[in-house]
């Protein structure tokens, strides 16, 4: 079994228009791809199921959803396992949540049909099962959480929350004491990349040897790198929630953002404040004052492995992704902005 991933809020990477013609993966056939992928609205049918027969149902749901229900109940809403005696009574305090269930109305209407989402996903699983024949190609399940987990994951599953994804106008998320730069990015067309970013962070986990910002800025241009190729034909602005501004900000600055890292000597700091502040999601990145996006580094990251792969035509994106030496990854990319 694998390690499951909980990621409460996926907030996008960055990634650049001009890119593209960088990453030579982004022009494969496949219309002869087969993979066998399902759909399961987990949120409808709980939801379906009337108060007063949710506890005779509950054996139904645990032979239907399996490992779902088990990830749902113990790590998604945490109301423990649904093999103890009072998990049906726990579910039914959970279902019936004023915040909850209107928010699973709403969820309910806004995703009434779901498979216009679910064709993007699947058809993101078809370039990636090209890529990676050998990886598992994941069910898909849509819950309500509650606001817990935006996305989960573990070995043959992907659950989508859809309270995360409402429109940055939802009336309860005000009270969710999120920032604004965060809530305007929870908006349907964010389903797709933060799904398939959430797929690949547990596929390809960070190992305990990633501790300087440059492996925290090559890890993530990695899989950035791999998203844009399992993803050729997503707008990298929706794919990676980047304005048409802040991208030609990176391009003007990925200079002296580079003589920054270097003269710096901070591309080894294992500090961890430190590597936060080019990483982690925020409104800027702080060094770089607020004109600047955030995430900068792995941005810088990206840059890095396409220059790597470039120039390094018959490394696979297997190879990549097994690849651990950072610095070997930086010196034979010549990268030199």
């Amino acid at each position: 079994m694998k390690k499951l991933l909980f990621l409460f809020v996926i907030i996008p990477f960055l990634l650049f228009q001009g890119c593209k013609e960088e990453n030579p993966f982004t022009k494969v056939d496949i219309s002869n791809i087969k993979i066998t992928q399902k759909l399961y609205r987990f949120d409808k049918d709980l939801y379906n199921i009337p108060e007063d027969s949710l506890t005779k149902e509950v054996p139904r749901l645990i032979k239907q959803y399996d490992g779902f229900l088990e990830l749902y109940s113990n790590q998604i809403i945490r109301i423990g396992s649904p093999y103890s005696k009072d998990f049906p009574e726990r579910l039914k305090v959970f279902k019936s949540d004023y915040v909850v269930s209107e928010t699973y109305k709403y969820a309910e209407k806004k995703y009434k049909d779901f498979s216009p989402y679910f064709s993007e996903i699947n058809k993101a699983f078809k370039y990636y099962h090209y890529y990676f024949p050998d990886k598992a190609i994941p069910n898909v399940y849509t819950y309500v959480s509650g606001f817990n987990v935006a996305i989960a994951t573990d070995s043959a599953i992907l659950g989508i929350g859809l309270d995360f994804y409402l429109g940055k106008d939802f009336e309860f998320y005000p009270n969710l004491a999120l920032p604004y730069y965060i809530v305007k990015k929870m908006e349907p067309y964010m389903i797709l990349p933060d799904a398939i970013r959430g797929w690949l962070a547990m596929e390809f986990a960070p190992t305990d040897s990633m501790n300087t910002l440059l492996d925290n800025m090559i890890y993530g241009g990695k899989i950035l790198y791999v998203m844009n190729a399992i993803m050729p034909n997503v707008p990298d602005t929706i794919k990676f929630g980047y304005s048409q501004q802040q991208i030609e900000w990176c391009k003007e600055n990925e200079e002296e953002m580079w003589s920054y890292f270097v003269e710096k000597k901070i591309l080894f700091s294992t500090e961890r404040i430190l590597i936060k502040k080019f990483v982690d999601e925020a409104p800027f990145t702080i060094p770089f004052g607020r004109k600047s996006p955030p995430k900068t580094g792995i941005w810088i990251g990206y840059r890095i492995v396409s220059k790597y792969m470039k120039k390094h035509s018959e490394i696979s994106l297997r190879q990549l992704m097994e690849e651990k030496n950072s610095q070997k990854i930086l010196t034979y990319s010549g990268y030199n902005p």
